[in-house]
């Protein structure tokens, strides 16, 4: 175990280097003045910009790449115990740290740490707050697991006074985290490979609630609040109910944002106007506003910090289009998240063309009778072949299983395995308003493909 949180001069090595929540924390430790390098199976984005900074990261995994010279070797939570290159740190007596692990150290660090968890929500929510604090001039450190497309990026090295991180509950991951103040934005059924029922689903996020310093903050759960036992300070925060941070008067707008107004403790602090579509996004922008309450951010600052904010990659982006018909990425892959992300399709489109791709097998198994109901509201819908992430094959979990399962007309839906087979379905269904194109797996870089190949064959 590494005994000091001094992070200057470290040499430190991540394996997995190229996902979004390794790469942030590989640029943190460049700030910090540490020597890093790291490994991946591909190339990406994030080790591009990486390499530019001076990392040296090697494309696939050899004991070689780790030296002597190597002060801690920081995995993802993807990576096998077999791995080479954890194996041959382990075999030097190098200290190894979970990514997650790292993440609580790294937080050490810092004199305030806001930590944001939920099933859904929490990068956005993130994203929101970080804004509000930078519009307050506050100098904050933010750690998000997805970019920001306001700050275009997925972290900002600021001064040691704020830390604002998001925090990820698969695995527990967020127990290493002792926050100053521990966000909940909601709690729903998922990682049903590590969580056997809710139970546990609630027990965990019992201890990651518990293990703040001072403040916990849980959005429209009054119910898992009251079951706290704390000496924190709990702070409630919902629309048009009994809530400590109270929203009210919520206003669709004709573009599919929302605004709305503010009390806070009984106290008017005026409407609010959140610039990202659906009614999901307003609910994480009155958490955000719950949190910013707390540091005494001023009402200005935090109007300006929600208005300006842009929203996150593969939260409904637009990647391209055919034939006039925008094509739009969102990272749903959660039943909740899908019905959020249709509703807000919907609301300035009539007819839907929806490509999803199941995120692993337990998770299409455990909520295949959520699933097969999700999709309501869309004309037709495509099911892409499953992105197993971490799993081997599950039996009664694979995106055929829920193809068939899923409650549309057989003519109005598709099965796909290829990128082929997506280009096929799309040129197909020409009349509809949009094409939606779900999950949080390698679709995002298929579909951004599939719209090079359909220009092409346009052009």
């Amino acid at each position: 175990m590494v005994k000091t949180t001094n992070l200057n001069k470290f040499n430190i090595h991540f394996i997995g280097i190229g996902g979004v929540s390794m790469s942030a924390l590989a640029n943190f430790m460049i700030s910090f003045g540490c020597e890093v390098s790291g490994s991946d199976m591909a190339e990406n984005v994030f080790i591009h910009n990486l390499r530019l900074k001076g990392c040296k990261v090697f494309i696939g995994h050899n004991k070689q790449n780790i030296t002597s010279n190597t002060q801690l070797v920081v995995y993802t939570g993807a990576i096998k115990p077999e791995n080479e290159e954890l194996q041959e740190a382990k075999k030097q007596n190098i200290p190894v740290m979970e990514r997650s692990e790292f993440l609580g150290w790294v937080a050490k660090n810092y004199q305030n740490v806001i930590a944001i968890s939920g099933t859904h929500g929490k990068t956005t929510t993130t994203a929101m707050l970080g804004e509000i604090f930078l519009q307050a001039n506050k100098n904050p450190t933010i750690h998000l697991g997805g970019e920001s497309n306001t700050i275009k990026g997925n972290f900002i090295n600021g001064d040691k006074q704020f830390f604002i991180t998001e925090a990820c509950e698969y695995r527990n991951s967020f127990h290493y985290i002792t926050a100053t103040t521990s966000v909940i934005t909601n709690i729903e059924k998922d990682h049903t490979d590590w969580y056997n029922d809710m139970g546990e689903i609630l027990e965990s996020f019992t201890i990651f609630a518990q293990n703040s310093a001072q403040h916990i903050v849980i959005f429209e759960n009054n119910k898992f609040a009251n079951t706290l036992k704390s000496d924190k300070k709990i702070i409630t925060c919902g629309f048009d109910g009994e809530y400590d941070v109270n929203g009210f008067n919520l206003e669709k707008n004709k573009n599919g944002t929302y605004s709305f107004e503010v009390k806070y403790y009984g106290i008017y602090m005026g409407r609010f106007d959140c610039d990202v579509i659906g009614v999901h996004n307003a609910k994480n922008a009155l958490c955000a506003i719950a949190v910013a309450m707390i540091y005494g951010i001023n009402i200005p600052s935090i109007y300006k910090g929600i208005k300006n904010f842009k929203g996150v990659k593969r939260r409904y982006e637009k990647v391209g289009d055919y034939n006039g018909i925008p094509i739009i990425a969102d990272y749903a892959h959660h039943p909740t998240e899908i019905k959020n992300s249709i509703a807000g399709a919907l609301l300035t489109n009539k007819k839907i063309l929806c490509i999803f791709q199941p995120h692993t097998y337990t998770r299409t198994k455990s909520l295949l009778a959520e699933f097969k109901n999700a999709f309501k509201g869309v004309n037709k819908l495509a099911i892409y072949k499953t992105y197993p992430a971490r799993e081997k094959y599950v039996r009664g979990g694979s995106a055929l299983d829920l193809y068939k399962a899923v409650k549309i007309k057989d003519d109005n839906k598709f099965y796909a395995t290829t990128q082929k087979g997506l280009i096929n379905i799309i040129k197909n269904n020409k009349h509809c308003d949009i094409i939606l194109v779900l999950g949080a797996g390698d679709i995002y870089e298929i579909i951004k493909k599939v719209c090079t190949k359909l220009k092409k064959s346009v052009d």
